[in-house]
């Protein structure tokens, strides 16, 4: 009875969520595909071992996320109807297609030359390792790929009029973010692009089928390349991808109760990067996912992670009291940056609030907390600024007699 009960908490989401934005394919859609394949897993477990504190934690995180998002569920439809983004105002539409259009056709071209140097991690012998070596010696590429190119696409996606130009550079970002090798950005990239199309009621017409098909091929090819015969077979590594519960099992069952909580200790690692540069903090650079990867294989250099849900994250850290508070947080910052979305009409302000939406969501399925905080969401203010600086730039070299011949 209990689980059914939870259950209803995540149908309630999708229906809210629905309601809020005027679509099912929406944010909850990120979460029904990485969470709930891990709570349905982590229910079949703990009846199979009389063993219900993973699902119980993971149900009260569903419930305390939900809650906080309700909190500005009503706002969010009154922004969505009464702020269409087609009132926007001719003269400033103008400028940001300028800004946008220059910045993100330059974009598109240094990427292409950087590939043709320094090759892609996706084409390498050994893709898995090489996009680790890749990452290591490009950085600030691999940022741009991550951060700018989806600020730039979405600010595009809403002032190109051109279905066939549009069509074009949609298909070229996708391949490029592709070449990277990794599979979780393509797959993310794909999902956040729907999405906002979708939530922002964009008029591009997708074939969904068609999609469908294209994504399953793409995923295939990539788990091909990428893991080779790691998992034996497709189903395998699918299972494994979206439905294991190794971490919880490993944070509930061992860790924890071994040696107690961390009290953040893992979530200011994964921020030490940044704040060990800034003399603000010295740790283990390490992500929570790594670290319980590195306690399990116990190997102190090992280079990849166990995903597990933002709940185990908090649990690791806070207990059960921190999996309510920190799910609560997730669910209000999601709800008030959706709001914010939905409260501009500036194509760049408007892409740029919807990816900081995205971050809570992100933490609740996939954690990664602490780098996600200084990281992705550091990284997004930067480029917002960039384009920001680069509007007024064009605006007040632009004379107001080209101006108004244009407008």
């Amino acid at each position: 009875m209990l689980y059914i009960f939870m259950l209803f908490f995540i149908f309630a989401l999708v229906l809210i969520y629905k309601r809020s934005t005027g679509t099912y394919i929406n944010q909850s859609i990120f979460i029904l595909i990485w969470w709930l394949p891990v709570y349905l897993n982590s229910i079949y477990y703990g009846i199979e071992k009389d063993n219900n504190t993973i699902a119980i934690s993971l149900s009260l995180s569903i419930m305390s996320f939900l809650i906080g998002f309700c909190v500005f569920a009503f706002q969010i439809k009154t922004k969505r109807i009464n702020g269409s983004f087609d009132s926007y105002n001719g003269y400033y539409r103008f400028l940001e297609k300028k800004t946008i259009s220059f910045l993100f056709l330059s974009m598109l071209t240094g990427i292409s030359l950087f590939y043709l140097i320094y090759g892609t991690p996706l084409l390498s012998s050994n893709p898995d390792l090489a996009k680790i070596a890749f990452g290591e010696q490009h950085g600030i590429f691999l940022r741009f790929i991550k951060y700018m190119l989806p600020l730039l696409l979405l600010s595009f996606i809403l002032l190109e009029q051109r279905k066939f130009r549009l069509y074009f550079y949609i298909t070229l970002c996708l391949i490029f973010v592709a070449l990277v090798g990794h599979k979780g950005l393509a797959m993310t990239f794909m999902i956040v692009f729907i999405i906002f199309v979708k939530i922002n009621h964009v008029k591009i017409e997708i074939n969904y089928k068609l999609l469908l098909v294209f994504v399953a091929i793409w995923v295939a090819v990539l788990i091909h390349i990428l893991v080779g015969e790691q998992f034996g077979s497709f189903t395998s590594y699918i299972v494994f991808r979206f439905a294991h519960i190794d971490g919880l099992q490993i944070i509930y069952e061992d860790i924890v109760p071994r040696h107690g909580l961390y009290w953040g200790t893992t979530i200011m690692n994964e921020m030490s990067g940044t704040l060990g540069k800034l003399g603000l903090y010295e740790g283990s650079a390490e992500t929570t996912g790594m670290f319980v990867a590195r306690y399990y294989y116990n190997n102190p250099d090992y280079m990849f992670e166990i995903v597990s849900p933002g709940a185990a994250h908090l649990y690791l850290n806070f207990g059960t009291l921190g999996v309510i508070l920190g799910s609560l947080l997730l669910g209000l910052l999601n709800g008030y940056l959706l709001l914010k979305m939905y409260s501009t009409r500036s194509s760049i302000r408007r892409s740029f609030f919807y990816l900081l939406s995205m971050l809570p969501v992100l933490c609740f399925s996939l954690g990664k907390i602490g780098s996600t905080i200084i990281s992705d969401m550091l990284s997004y203010i930067m480029y917002f600024i960039i384009l920001v600086i680069f509007y007024h730039i064009i605006k007040y070299s632009s004379t107001a007699k080209f101006i108004s011949g244009k407008v």
